[in-house]
C-alpha cells in the first residue's frame, strides 16, 4: 500500500476516534476514562502531519496554529479548539467528501445504536429522562435532550451536504418528518427552530440563482450574529422584565439570560481567560451546577475572548471566498446555530471546519492559465479562449496570465518585459501546474519551456490549417495534451507523440448569457438553416450558392456583409457571441468551410475540418437546434454518434434530406446543448487530467 493511502487511512481512523470521543463526554452511562481515545486520535493526526510533506510555510503556520490553539485550550479548558487545529493541519491532500462521509456514517451508526438500545430498555425498565414542568423529554442516554437533538441535526446536515445535488421535494419531506419525530421525543425548541431554518435555507439555495447573497451572508453573518447576541444580552441586563426580550429568551431556552448573567459576573473578555464555571446559582427553574454558556458567541465573550471570535470570523470570511455556494450555505447555518449551541466547535460534529482546508492549502492546488487574447469580435475567433478562461476561473482556483497581441510600440515593449518575466518564472521560481491555451504566440522557446509537467489546451494547429512550419515539437514538449477529437489525436500520434498523454475534448463548451432560445416552427418543405461566422468572401460557399437551386432558406449571422446575399440568403445581423445562441432563429445550424461542394476538400479550411472541432457547432447546440455538417469533417462522428443532425457532401444536398426524425434530433441537440452551456466538456477533460496527475503523484510518493 502506498504512503499516501496509508496516511489517509490513519487520518480517517483519527476522525472516527474523535467522533466517538464526542459522545463519551455526553453520554450519561459513560463512566470510565476516555483519555486513551484522545491520545490515539492525536497520535494518528500527528503522524499524518509529520509525513504528509508540507511546504516550509505550511509547516510553520500549521505548528504555530496548533501551538496557539493548544495554549487557548490550556487557558480555557476547551479541548475542542485544539482538535480543530489538529484535524485541519492533518487534512492536506485528504478527500473532503470522503471525510464527511466517514463522519456521517459513524454518527448515524452510533445514534441508531443508542436509539434502538433506548427503546429496547424502555420496554423492560425505566430510561433516563428529564422534565420541563410535567412534560417528559427523552434523552436517549445523552446528558440533555437538546444535546441529542442537536447531534441528530448536524448529522442530518452532513447528509444533506453529501447528497446536496440530489436533494428534491422527497428529501425535504423526509427531512421534515425526522424533525417532527425528534421534536416529539425531545421537546427541543432550539432544535425545531434551527432545523426549520436549515431546511428553508437548503430549499432556497436550490431554487435561487442569486449566488451573491450566499457569498455575502457566509462572509459576514458570524459577525452580525455575534453583535446580535451581545446586544440582546446587554439589553436583557438593562431590561430583565421586558416582555419581548423574555419571549426571545424563552425561544432560545434561556441562553440570553445565561449570557447576561455571565457577563454581569465575569465581564466581557478580550483575551482568553481562565474562568471557573462551576459556581452554583439559583434560577426560577432550579439550581445549576455550571454557569451554562450554551452559545459559541457568549462562550467567546466570556472565555475564549473576543480576539478569538474575530480570528474565527476572519478565517470563515477568507474561506468563503474559496469555496462553492454549496459550502457557503453551511457557513450560514453554522453562524446562526452558533447562537444556540457551543459544542458545534467540535470538528467532527460541525463539519464546516473541514472547509478551512480549502483556504489553508489552496495555493498548492492553484492552476496557472496562460492565454493569448485578442479584442472581442462578432465571430468565433477570440471566443473559445475567452470561454476557457471563464470556465476555468468558475470551476478551479486559477491564476490568469493573459497576453494581448501587441498592436503598437508601447504594447510591444510590455510584451518584451513579460517575456523576460516569464522566462525568469519558468527558470527560477516554483511553478503551479499550468494550462497553456495554444497557439501561445509569445515565442516557441517560452512555449516549449512551459511544457514539462503541464497541460496544453489546443485550440488550433497552424501547421494543419496553413502552410506554417511543423509545430508538433512544441506540442510534444507538454506532459498532457488536450486535442479536439480522435482524428487530431491520430495526427499527433503519426507525428511521434505518445498516445498516453493525449486527451480528447470531444466538443468545445459555449459560455453564453442565460435566456430562452428562440422557438422556430419547422416546415420540412422549406427548412431554415442558420450560418454564423465570418460572412465575407473568406467564406466562399455563401457567395457561390444559386438561390434557384436552393429549397431552403439561410439565415446569416455575423460580420462581413451588411445586407442579404440573395432572396434565400437573408442577413439577420451581427450579435456578440455570448448572446448569439439566444438570437438564432432557424431549424438547423450549418457547419461548413470553403466551397459549396467537395472540390476543395484537400486544401485550406475545408481540409482543416477533417481534424478540428468548429466552435460554431457548439454555438448551434447551445441554441438547441440540430446541425448539418460535411460528412468528412472530424466532428461528423460526434454528430452521428449522438444523432444531432445530418451529414452532407454538398450544400445542395440539404434539398434531399429526409426530416422524419427531426424532432428526435432536436431533442438530442438540446440535451447536448445543456452540457455545452454548463461547461461539461472542458471540466470533464481537465478533471480527468488532474485526477491522473494525483494518481501519478501518489504512485511516486509525491504530495
Amino acid at each position: 500500500m502506498k504512503k499516501e493511502k496509508i496516511l489517509n487511512i490513519i487520518y480517517y481512523i483519527a476522525i472516527v476516534l474523535l467522533c466517538i470521543k464526542f459522545y463519551t463526554v455526553r453520554l450519561s452511562f459513560w463512566t470510565f476514562n476516555d483519555n486513551f481515545i484522545v491520545l490515539i486520535a492525536c497520535l494518528f493526526l500527528f503522524v499524518k502531519i509529520i509525513f504528509q510533506r508540507c511546504s516550509m510555510k505550511e509547516y510553520l503556520l500549521g505548528f504555530l496554529g496548533i501551538f496557539a490553539m493548544g495554549a487557548l485550550c490550556f487557558i480555557t479548558n476547551d479541548n475542542s479548539i485544539f482538535y480543530i487545529a489538529m484535524v485541519l493541519f492533518a487534512s492536506k491532500n485528504v478527500n473532503l467528501k470522503k471525510t464527511i462521509q466517514i463522519i456521517f456514517i459513524t454518527n448515524v451508526a452510533i445514534l441508531i445504536s443508542l436509539v434502538c438500545a433506548y427503546f429496547i430498555q424502555m420496554q423492560f425498565t425505566e430510561v433516563p429522562v428529564i422534565f420541563r414542568g410535567d412534560e417528559i423529554r427523552y434523552t436517549f442516554y445523552f446528558n440533555h435532550s437538546n444535546t441529542f437533538a442537536g447531534t441528530v441535526l448536524w448529522t442530518m446536515l452532513a447528509g444533506t451536504y453529501l447528497f446536496y445535488e440530489k436533494l428534491n421535494y422527497k428529501s425535504y419531506i423526509f427531512f421534515f418528518l425526522i424533525i417532527l419525530l425528534i421534536y416529539y421525543f425531545t421537546d427541543s425548541r432550539t432544535f425545531f427552530i434551527m432545523s426549520i431554518f436549515a431546511l428553508v435555507l437548503l430549499i432556497f439555495s436550490k431554487k435561487t440563482k442569486k449566488d451573491y447573497l450566499f457569498s455575502i451572508a457566509s462572509k459576514y453573518l458570524i459577525f452580525l450574529c455575534a453583535i446580535v447576541m451581545l446586544a440582546l444580552s446587554l439589553l436583557y441586563t438593562a431590561m430583565p422584565d421586558n416582555v419581548i426580550l423574555d419571549t426571545i429568551d424563552n425561544l432560545t431556552s434561556r441562553r440570553i439570560y445565561f449570557a447576561s448573567r455571565a457577563i454581569q459576573t465575569y465581564g466581557i473578555q478580550i483575551f482568553p481567560t481562565d474562568i471557573d464555571l462551576t459556581e452554583k446559582f439559583q434560577t426560577e427553574t432550579g439550581t445549576y451546577s455550571e454557569l451554562h454558556l450554551d452559545s459559541v458567541y457568549s462562550r467567546a465573550f466570556i472565555k475564549e475572548g473576543i480576539l478569538f471570535l474575530i480570528f474565527l470570523g476572519f478565517i470563515i470570511m477568507k474561506t468563503s471566498e474559496k469555496v462553492t455556494k454549496k459550502e457557503q450555505i453551511y457557513f450560514i447555518i453554522f453562524a446562526v446555530m452558533a447562537l444556540s449551541e457551543r459544542y458545534m466547535m467540535y470538528p467532527t460534529v460541525a463539519f464546516v471546519f473541514l472547509f478551512f482546508a480549502k483556504y489553508f492549502f489552496q495555493d498548492k492546488k492553484r492552476l496557472n492559465l496562460f492565454t493569448n487574447v485578442t479584442a472581442p469580435a462578432y465571430h468565433a475567433g477570440p471566443k473559445a479562449t475567452r470561454d476557457v478562461i471563464k470556465i476555468m476561473k468558475s470551476h478551479y482556483n486559477v491564476k490568469e496570465i493573459t497576453y494581448f497581441t501587441p498592436i503598437n510600440k508601447w504594447q510591444k515593449l510590455k510584451e518584451r518585459i513579460r517575456k523576460l518575466y516569464l522566462l525568469f518564472y519558468i527558470t527560477f521560481l516554483e511553478q503551479n501546474l499550468s494550462v497553456v491555451q495554444y497557439p501561445f504566440l509569445l515565442s516557441r522557446t517560452i512555449t516549449k519551456k512551459l511544457g514539462k509537467g503541464n497541460i496544453l489546451f489546443i485550440h488550433d494547429l497552424e501547421c494543419l490549417r496553413t502552410n506554417t512550419p511543423d509545430e508538433t515539437d512544441v506540442v510534444d514538449s507538454y506532459s498532457y495534451i488536450i486535442a479536439h477529437n480522435q482524428y487530431m489525436k491520430n495526427y499527433l500520434i503519426e507525428k511521434g507523440i505518445s498516445a498516453d498523454k493525449i486527451y480528447l475534448l470531444e466538443l468545445f463548451d459555449y459560455v453564453c448569457e442565460e435566456g430562452s432560445v428562440k422557438e422556430h416552427k419547422f416546415h420540412s418543405s422549406k427548412p431554415v438553416v442558420a450560418f454564423a461566422g465570418n460572412l465575407s468572401r473568406k467564406c466562399p460557399f455563401l457567395h457561390q450558392l444559386d438561390e434557384k437551386k436552393m429549397k431552403f432558406i439561410m439565415h446569416l449571422y455575423g460580420a462581413g456583409i451588411t445586407k442579404d446575399i440573395n432572396k434565400k440568403e437573408i442577413y439577420k445581423g451581427a450579435y456578440p457571441p455570448d448572446v448569439l445562441p439566444n438570437q438564432i432563429d432557424a431549424d438547423f445550424g450549418l457547419v461548413w468551410d470553403g466551397d459549396f461542394d467537395e472540390r476543395d476538400e484537400n486544401i485550406t479550411f475545408k481540409n482543416y475540418t477533417r481534424y478540428n472541432n468548429p466552435h460554431k457547432l457548439s454555438c448551434y447546440l447551445a441554441a438547441g437546434i440540430p446541425v448539418i455538417v460535411w460528412e468528412k469533417a472530424a466532428i461528423a462522428d460526434f454528430v452521428k454518434k449522438n444523432d444531432l443532425g445530418y451529414l452532407i457532401h454538398s450544400i445542395y444536398d440539404i434539398n434531399q434530406l429526409d426530416f422524419q426524425d427531426y424532432e428526435k434530433k432536436k431533442e438530442n441537440a438540446r440535451k447536448i446543448g445543456k452540457k455545452v452551456r454548463s461547461d461539461y466538456y472542458t471540466t470533464s477533460v481537465i478533471d480527468e487530467i488532474l485526477n491522473n496527475i494525483d494518481k501519478e503523484n501518489q504512485n511516486e510518493g509525491i504530495d
